[in-house]
């Protein structure tokens, strides 16, 4: 099993892959050290690929001012919120639900629609 840090580079598809082996497991909670996670990435693109470097931390705290305050790493490397855990796991989750084995082409597909349309892609 894929076994991933916070505060460490992986790859988009690194991340995925550590999601769909917890799922098969029939471990529904994706968390690390039983801490619920955000996934951020550096660089802005419209669309991601599998390559994208991305960087599990802490989830973002909400203020009751509706201000969000992101966790010291991710403001000191500058980071950007790519997917709250949650949501990556319901759109991963979704779409193995719907086909067995999606490539993985598939599941960013998934991921960039989801993005986009705040639903789910029909696989």
């Amino acid at each position: 099993m894929i076994s991933l840090n916070f505060r460490q580079p992986y790859k988009l598809s690194d991340i995925i892959t550590a999601a769909i082996e917890k799922f098969r497991a029939n471990d529904l909670k994706f968390t690390y050290d039983g801490k619920a996670f955000n996934i951020y990435f550096k660089n802005y693109t419209e669309s991601v690929s599998e390559d994208l470097v991305c960087y599990l931390d802490d989830e973002t705290m909400v203020t009751d001012d509706d201000e969000e305050i992101y966790p010291e790493f991710v403001t000191e490397e500058n980071l950007e919120l790519f997917y709250y855990g949650e949501t990556f796991e319901d759109v991963i989750f979704n779409a193995l639900h719907q086909k067995a084995d999606p490539s993985m082409s598939e599941l960013i597909q998934c991921l960039n629609y989801y993005s986009e349309h705040d639903s789910f892609l029909d696989l």
